[in-house]
């Protein structure tokens, strides 16, 4: 959104960060103080403190609500969070003159009603979660839309809010996680600039839009968990294409998100392999299969040389890791194989490891004296291990061996 409304956020947050108004943590959630955020509220409040109508954001309920119930918006308003009381009616007249609303927040279960013409024109960021099956706004245009956030919606693919939300070709964030009606993704082929896609929890799904191998900037996957999951021809095809797969598997035509960097297949029970064209993946930076079925980790991982965090944790069914693959991720800081207790052995691991949590059958652990960078040591359930093999103690900060439970 900061993208779309041309506040060079790169530049921007790199600035922020040096000067420690805000961090970005591990799981890469933006944070700021308290503190920070109210002194912003209150620069805010100072554009006029007794005309709400007459600032830029509005964020306490009760101040929205004076302003759209008595149809006081003007172009000055460009951010609205209106998330405190489920399930309001708001109609087209209470946006009547929010010609310049750029953010708008929407309670649960919301309901929006009438013809909003020339009203949404500007807007960039738009969450609407739990919302309605039945959709009835006329002229919902939002062309300008780069984020839109429709979790836990009571949505399937025929849903008439698609024919207006298909007109916003700029989209690059669509979060659709447990719209547990959803069984198809056909209306995916508009949205060609796509960067993230979230469908965690739609276990309705049946099929993703073949179409999305051909979404190149796509840079974030969170497929369903679905045990009907698979891909097959788009809406204008006719047919299914050749490469449909079961509900057991990947697709290799995955290979071909050449800009993906995260790949979240967690909670996937019933994914047992993954195809060996994950290799192409040339970007990718996060690979995260904890709590799926993966029964064994392919070649095709040791040509992800920018791959930084691979997360296997409760891979109940994992239990070998081919030799060759490990030594070549130079760019691996985090490998975390904890509670995986089939786990037959580990290979030689890449030195650029700072941290490593294991659980595994092998009475010896590969060597650790090469790993110059190791901080963290997590060692859980090894009850065969002989001994502890060597590395560097001025390096590591945390060595933790937990027992298997019950012991």
């Amino acid at each position: 959104m900061w993208d779309a409304c041309g506040f060079f956020p790169k530049e921007g947050i790199e600035v922020l960060i040096l000067m420690s108004l805000i961090k970005v943590e591990d799981d890469h959630v933006l944070r700021m103080h308290d503190q920070l955020r109210d002194l912003g509220r209150e620069i805010v409040r100072e554009e006029n403190q007794q005309e709400p109508q007459n600032r830029s954001r509005l964020w306490d309920y009760e101040e929205v609500q004076r302003v759209l119930n008595h149809n006081k918006g003007t172009g000055k308003i460009e951010g609205i969070n209106l998330s405190n009381r489920p399930g309001r009616i708001y109609a087209e007249k209470q946006f009547k003159n929010l010609t310049s609303l750029r953010f708008l927040q929407l309670d649960w279960w919301a309901h929006l009603s009438g013809d909003f013409k020339d009203l949404m024109e500007e807007l960039k960021w738009l969450q609407w979660q739990h919302c309605p099956a039945n959709f009835e706004v006329n002229n919902f245009c939002v062309k300008e839309l780069a984020v839109l956030d429709l979790q836990g919606s009571y949505i399937n693919e025929k849903w008439g809010g698609w024919s207006f939300f298909k007109m916003a070709k700029k989209l690059k964030y669509l979060d659709l996680s447990y719209c547990r009606r959803l069984e198809n993704t056909d209306f995916l082929s508009a949205f060609e600039k796509l960067e993230v896609l979230i469908l965690g929890g739609c276990t309705a799904l049946k099929r993703i839009d073949a179409s999305i191998e051909d979404t190149e900037g796509l840079l974030c996957l969170e497929p369903c968990s679905s045990y009907a999951l698979h891909l097959a021809g788009g809406a204008d095809a006719g047919a299914e294409r050749p490469f449909l797969v079961s509900p057991w598997e990947l697709p290799a035509e995955i290979g071909k998100l050449k800009s993906l960097r995260q790949l979240d297949l967690s909670s996937t029970p019933s994914l047992s392999a993954l195809p060996n064209s994950i290799g192409s993946l040339e970007n990718l930076e996060i690979l995260d299969i904890s709590s799926s079925g993966i029964e064994e980790l392919p070649n095709g991982i040791g040509s992800l040389r920018k791959l930084r965090e691979l997360r296997a944790s409760n891979c109940e069914d994992l239990k070998w890791i081919l030799v060759e693959i490990m030594a070549n991720l130079s760019s691996l800081r985090r490998l975390d194989f904890i509670y995986c207790d089939k786990l037959q052995s580990l290979p030689e691991l890449p030195s650029g490891l700072t941290d490593l949590r294991v659980t595994c059958q092998s009475r010896k652990l590969p060597s650790l004296s090469h790993l110059a960078h190791l901080k963290e040591l997590v060692v859980h359930g090894c009850d065969n291990l002989q001994r502890h093999p060597g590395a560097s103690i001025n390096a590591i900060k945390e060595f933790k061996m937990l027992p298997t439970d019950g012991h």
